[in-house]
């Protein structure tokens, strides 16, 4: 554990917890500071807690190497790359968030970003863990292999949980080798909505806004197509 009180928190080289756990405080509730990748900053743990008032920045995110990320930014965004896959445990950000896994498959359990969200695995799937707490933030972009999974016929009905599900005002999801599932919650739906799947017979779409309206801008699926 490393709590710098009311400064920045600069990681320079490598901070190994090995198979133990990583948790950075910058500053304090009053005073936060925030936590900055710096020269060759690479944290690698089973996983990271970080709470600041900004993680990393969009010109140089944290390097990570962990399993599972709880990230609380107070006065700003989340900027972090991890090298394998990611489980989102817990991200609150009062500004923009952008998770990247570069290799490996983000699995989302509760993200809540005050401004746009970007969470990316070029190279795995992003999935639902929670199955019931919606990914929010205002603006949405999701790149993997597939997004989400497809929703089942099981003896009392149709099983949605398995979809990614999101509150946002706007989406912009692409899949490279698989389909996009996605439940879009809240009252007035999508504003804006670019979805594109390929991936041959496995590029589906299935896009649900069961309580708003979907206002489409560009739709292309390697396959099916369902929009409701």
């Amino acid at each position: 554990r490393s709590s710098d009180l009311g400064s920045d928190i600069s990681v320079n080289g490598a901070l190994n917890a090995g198979t133990g756990a990583v948790d950075l405080t910058a500053g304090t509730t009053a005073s936060p500071g925030a936590i900055l990748e710096g020269s060759g900053g690479a944290v690698t743990g089973s996983g990271l807690t970080a709470t600041a008032a900004s993680v990393g920045t969009a010109a140089a995110p944290l390097v990570t190497n962990i399993s599972t990320l709880t990230a609380d930014a107070t006065q700003g965004g989340i900027y972090l790359t991890n090298q394998n896959g990611l489980t989102l445990a817990s991200i609150q950000s009062s500004g923009d968030a952008s998770l990247t896994a570069s290799s490996g498959n983000l699995s989302v359990d509760s993200v809540n970003v005050g401004g746009s969200a970007s969470l990316t695995a070029s190279a795995g799937t992003i999935t639902d863990a929670s199955n019931s707490s919606p990914l929010t933030a205002k603006s949405l972009t999701l790149l993997a292999r597939s997004i989400g999974a497809a929703s089942t016929l099981t003896a009392t009905g149709v099983d949605y949980s398995t979809r990614l599900i999101i509150d946002s005002g706007t989406l912009n999801a692409t899949s490279t080798a698989g389909g996009i599932y996605i439940n879009a919650l809240g009252s007035t739906g999508l504003s804006s909505v670019s979805v594109h799947a390929s991936g041959g017979s496995s590029g589906n779409i299935e896009l649900l806004a069961p309580d708003g309206s979907l206002y489409l801008q560009s739709v292309s699926a390697s396959n099916t197509l369902l929009l409701a």
